[in-house]
């Protein structure tokens, strides 16, 4: 018997419930002991909810990633804290057959991605790579902000569609920043906690 915490897509998923439950079930079915987030109350503010997710995290023998997880930035970083901490993780995928097995490859190949970069091109590089995405992606929000104002409607959708193009190329470069600097949940965590505090207070500075 083993202590199985579910990951998955909850804020903007109206049928989150069952789709954790579905899991649940089979693993209750296997004997294990499932830890399940779905199960928790409403109403609590997004840093609550992630400290408590850490900690069932923490208690659980493995995790298991719905296959909806990489739409969620919590699921997300749930998957990284694991990777962080050595926490065994199943990803379950909607194939079947050879493609599943072809898709769990790669989620391995992308968890180890960013060790593997900088094993490969060492930290100054990857390091400088990171600081000319970071760039690129101002640029692209610099054009955001002019093709807002544009009637064109094409040319905003393309605009968008180049920034959100940076924004992973940033996102891949940070989960290297990450295996050279150490997981930044934490200050994750607290720099959402000031972000609610702010928002709390009513203030109009950030």
């Amino acid at each position: 018997m083993s202590k199985i915490y579910i990951a998955g897509k909850i804020a903007g998923e109206p049928k989150y419930k069952d789709l954790f439950e579905v899991e649940a079930d089979k693993q209750r079915a296997a004997g294990h002991i499932v830890l399940n987030p779905a199960e928790l109350p409403e109403g609590m503010s997004r840093p609550d909810y992630m400290r408590i997710c850490m900690a069932m995290i923490d208690a659980a023998d493995k995790v298991i990633l719905l296959p909806n997880y990489q739409q969620s930035p919590g699921a997300r970083l749930e998957r990284e804290y694991c990777r962080y901490i050595g926490k065994p993780v199943e990803c379950l995928k909607r194939e079947e057959g050879d493609s599943q097995m072809k898709e769990a490859t790669l989620e391995i190949d992308r968890m180890t991605a960013p060790k593997r970069a900088i094993e490969k091109w060492g930290k100054e590089a990857q390091i400088r790579q990171c600081m000319e995405e970071c760039a690129e992606l101002i640029q692209a929000l610099n054009k955001y902000l002019r093709a807002e104002g544009s009637k064109d409607i094409y040319l905003t959708e393309e605009v968008m569609v180049h920034a959100r193009k940076e924004m992973a190329d940033v996102s891949v470069m940070l989960d290297q920043m990450e295996e050279i600097l150490g997981d930044s949940w934490g200050e994750y965590l607290t720099a959402t906690d000031h972000l609610v505090k702010l928002l709390a207070d009513g203030k109009d500075e950030q």
